[in-house]
């Protein structure tokens, strides 16, 4: 018994060693990766921002040729949002994901959001409609520019996926519980929601929807529902989804915990 335990440790020894060894060859690896991406997204901005300028430029002074540095500008401005989600989860996984908090009116951020994609919702026939509720605090305190983010992200998806139908984006407050219900039993909240008639969300994908990389679309990355439950996540918020209950599209929502800054 004693020379079979004594085999038995070394055996442990040895394979407690390797794992040790794979376990830093892993950790090199994941840092050196992280390494990569950051440099690696940095470097796409400097041609992806010439491309964009000049594009504008000629695009302003050209009117000959609208339909040609239309495409240039749209699929530049593709280049510059996903080196921008490529940054965005690489700070995130860095666990480096800076707030910028100040006081804004979240009703005028969602305003300009919905004004920024008009166009891209009018090419599908698709209806946006604001309902502001009359409940909502003028002003919140947060991260604007991430916050206008993740209603940028929420609004893309639900037009990707309508096709001549209607968005409703609701804004109002409630009661919200840890497990992001809304009900009468816990902290009051800020709750933003974005109902759509598309095709809703894919019974495979509902457990895993804001995954890194969860997407059945050709295009996009899957990244940016990722991004937006981190932006809600480090402003103590949450965020879930579900297709609504007549069969008609999904409906995303996220919530930021209203606090005494936002009363004053």
């Amino acid at each position: 018994i004693t020379y079979w335990n004594k085999g038995l440790r070394k055996v442990v020894y040895i394979q407690t060693k390797e794992l040790q060894e794979t376990t830093k060859k892993l950790t090199y690896h994941d840092k050196l990766q992280k390494e990569f991406i950051d440099i690696a997204a940095h470097e796409f901005r400097t041609p992806i921002q010439s491309v964009l300028g000049y594009s504008e430029m000629i695009h302003a002074n050209l009117k000959n040729f609208d339909m040609y540095f239309e495409k240039i500008i749209r699929n530049a401005k593709r280049l510059e949002k996903l080196t921008e989600d490529v940054l965005d989860v690489s700070r995130i996984e860095g666990k480096n994901l800076q707030l910028s908090k100040s006081y804004f009116d979240l009703n005028q951020t969602i305003k300009q959001v919905i004004e920024d994609h008009q166009k891209e919702a009018l090419n599908k026939e698709v209806q946006i409609i604001f309902d502001s509720k009359k409940n909502i605090p003028a002003t919140v305190y947060a991260d604007e520019a991430r916050l206008q983010q993740v209603i940028d992200n929420l609004l893309s998806n639900a037009i990707n996926f309508t096709q001549n139908g209607t968005i409703t984006i609701t804004a109002h407050r409630a009661q919200v519980d840890t497990n992001g219900e809304i009900d009468d039993s816990d902290r009051e909240s800020t709750v933003v929601e974005i109902k759509d008639t598309g095709t809703g969300i894919n019974s495979e994908m509902l457990p895993r929807l804001f995954d890194k990389f969860a997407t059945r679309s050709m295009s996009g990355t899957g990244l940016g529902l990722y991004i937006s439950k981190s932006i809600v996540d480090s402003h103590d918020g949450k965020i879930w989804a579900y297709n609504n209950k007549d069969g008609k599209g999904a409906t995303f929502t996220f919530t930021l915990p209203i606090t005494k800054k936002d009363k004053k």
